[in-house]
């Protein structure tokens, strides 16, 4: 069996816990961005509009959260073929340095997601419409989630 595994030096191939925070981190933030963009559309045409606005927001945002675990799901899954198909190590080794990892970076996320959630309704009480604030706490989960990607990602390079 010839094996095609890459020669990295040690200190630049990413572990396969960091390659997943990576996967996870680019496939939110694509997912995110295409869906951005196509709320943009939808909401300068006025779809967003009207008595059943607050519906459409939630049925758009549902849709968001749908789509970014199935790419999630995905992402993950074609990380595992791919590192297989090159000989990386598909083990996940968990010790006390992970667990600080992780805890350190959902301190992170949830500072993220609590300021987001703060100025959602700070906006709100000054009236803002609910399709900005709505979008606003969504953008501020998926803010929350690449920030504790990124974060987790430099706490295993650094050598935490």
């Amino acid at each position: 069996m010839v094996s095609i595994k890459a020669d990295l030096p040690e200190s630049t191939a990413m572990s396969y816990q960091e390659a997943r925070y990576a996967a996870s981190f680019v496939t939110t933030l694509l997912t995110s961005l295409i869906y951005a963009q196509r709320v943009q559309a939808l909401y300068a045409d006025g779809y967003f509009s009207g008595a059943d606005g607050s519906a459409l927001t939630g049925q758009a945002i549902l849709i968001l959260t749908g789509a970014i675990v199935v790419a999630g799901i995905l992402g993950q899954i074609i990380l595992a073929i791919v590192r297989a198909i090159f000989g990386a190590d598909l083990e996940s080794r968990e010790d006390e340095r992970d667990r600080q990892i992780e805890m350190r970076a959902m301190n992170l996320a949830f500072t993220l997601l609590g300021l987001g959630f703060l100025g959602s309704m700070i906006l709100l009480a000054l009236g803002r419409e609910s399709f900005l604030v709505f979008h606003l706490i969504t953008y501020a989960m998926v803010l929350a989630g690449l920030g504790a990607d990124l974060y987790r990602i430099w706490l295993h390079r650094r050598g935490f």
